[in-house]
């Protein structure tokens, strides 16, 4: 295992169709673009490159965003509790 980036697309539950296809669509983009690079880099830098590979994946669920941080230190990050974020196959 490696390290991890998440999207979360949004939406309302009765309009749920929009956030879907946005997801589907980003990690297709996603796929497409690591190939090109992997040829990119072959291309350049000859067939020993070692290719990038990553896994890609898209899940559906509900998600409770909340602003966690200490009184006046200035943090105020978004986290993320459910297990949409971290779900595996």
């Amino acid at each position: 295992m490696g390290d991890c980036v998440s999207a979360i697309f949004a939406g309302e539950e009765k309009d749920s169709e929009l956030p879907i296809i946005e997801a589907v669509q980003a990690a297709s983009i996603s796929n497409v673009m690591m190939s090109v690079l992997n040829f990119k880099f072959i291309k350049r830098w000859g067939v020993n490159f070692k290719e990038i590979q990553a896994g890609i994946g898209v899940a559906l669920g509900r998600a409770l965003v909340i602003k966690a941080g200490f009184s006046g230190s200035g943090i105020n990050d978004l986290i993320y509790m459910v297990d949409v974020v971290n779900r595996g196959i």
